[in-house]
């Protein structure tokens, strides 16, 4: 029996139509079906593991969403405007949903993949046009996606937690994959920019920093500082300096004896409490907990 096309959808103005042939296999980390999820919190409303063979064929214009696909294994080819080009094993593939494109397996072809709705919060720094990259972390997020499938089969009292923090994971490396894709002038003039002030901040992060102390560094109006790097980090300027501060008083906790008064000082907090309530909300236990922690490991 041929092969014919499982899923096909066209309008005036759009085409989306998948052929999905005998032997392809495919595990879904998202789908409307499944409970909710961290991913699905950041608009990948579909998601899967696939295992493609010839003739499995994707012909998409205009969908109404954006694909990320990572080549994991296999080869497969991409038609853009007429052009070929080879997806082989650490090529990331970003398609924008206004684009016009078509991908197919050549033999057997191992991808992982999202579909991220029109108003993600990645809508931003996704490409105009197809494109294609080398992705820096295909590995991590291959291991990750298949732990983030076995926790979701397990039985046991974690497995939510651990299908959670592995969605995290998943987005974080997401977003270092989006960071590299090439820039216009004017956002990666902006992003130096940004990065500079961080650069300070990591210097001195005793110093009160305010959003609008920021700002001025930046040589921005506290509006447009915070909406680029909220578009940047997906976060609010003073919740980044957290993070830095956090991340040097983890630090500090575990490989230094100094007083929790020392390194309340060394990262801005006027006193021990201020920082220990602090630490507490951010990491989930206190500083004397989690020292304790890591010197018993």
């Amino acid at each position: 029996m041929a092969d014919k096309w499982t899923s096909y959808r066209s309008g005036n103005d759009f085409e989306d139509a998948v052929c999905f042939p005998r032997g392809c296999r495919e595990q879904y980390l998202v789908h409307p079906e499944h409970s909710h999820s961290s991913l699905a919190d950041r608009g990948v409303f579909l998601s899967g593991i696939s295992h493609f063979v010839d003739p499995y064929t994707v012909q998409r214009s205009n969908p109404g969403y954006h694909v990320l696909l990572l080549s994991v294994g296999g080869i497969g080819d991409l038609l853009v405007d007429g052009k070929h080009r080879s997806l082989q094993q650490g090529d990331l593939l970003l398609a924008p949903m206004n684009s016009r494109y078509r991908y197919e397996a050549d033999g057997q072809w191992s991808c992982v993949w999202f579909h991220l709705a029109a108003d993600t919060a990645w809508s931003a720094v996704l490409p105009d046009d197809v494109v294609v990259v080398g992705a820096r972390h295909v590995d991590i997020i291959s291991s990750l996606t298949d732990q983030y499938l076995t926790e979701r089969k397990n039985r046991m009292v974690d497995s939510h937690s651990a299908e959670q923090a592995l969605a995290n994971l998943i987005v974080l490396f997401i977003d270092r994959e989006l960071r590299q894709l090439p820039l216009r002038r004017k956002d990666q003039e902006t992003r130096l920019r940004i990065e500079q002030v961080w650069q300070k901040v990591v210097a001195n992060l005793a110093y009160p920093w305010t959003a609008e102390g920021l700002a001025r560094k930046a040589s921005m109006s506290a509006s447009q500082f915070n909406r680029h790097v909220k578009l940047f980090h997906k976060a609010t300027p003073m919740a980044v300096v957290l993070n830095f501060r956090m991340q040097r008083a983890r630090e500090m906790l575990s490989f230094t004896d100094h007083t929790l008064e020392a390194i309340a000082a060394n990262v801005g907090y006027e006193s021990a409490f201020a920082f220990s309530r602090a630490f507490k909300r951010h990491v989930g236990k206190s500083p004397s907990d989690f020292r304790k922690g890591i010197r018993e490991d």
